[in-house]
């Protein structure tokens, strides 16, 4: 079994239900924290879609309407 380490540097956003969002730059991954605490990891997602996302009024709005249908998502346990 092969691991790879990567260091996530979590920032908040301004959510009811996203707590924070990061983009691995190198895989371009984003992983999404939740209120609740759960964890999600979003694969191959563009610089400029994840601009646009934590720019979002509603980040869980651009969550329905641009990622969730859009990429493969995975949760974190």
């Amino acid at each position: 079994m092969r691991f790879t380490e990567i260091q996530l540097q979590e920032k908040p956003v301004l959510s009811s239900w996203i707590t924070d969002l990061v983009q691995t730059r190198k895989t371009r991954s984003v992983v999404m924290t939740l209120n609740n605490g759960r964890k999600y990891k979003i694969d191959n997602m563009s610089r400029y879609k994840f601009d646009l996302w934590n720019r979002a009024e509603s980040k869980g709005k651009f969550w329905h309407q641009y990622v969730k249908k859009n990429h493969n998502v995975t949760r974190i346990l």
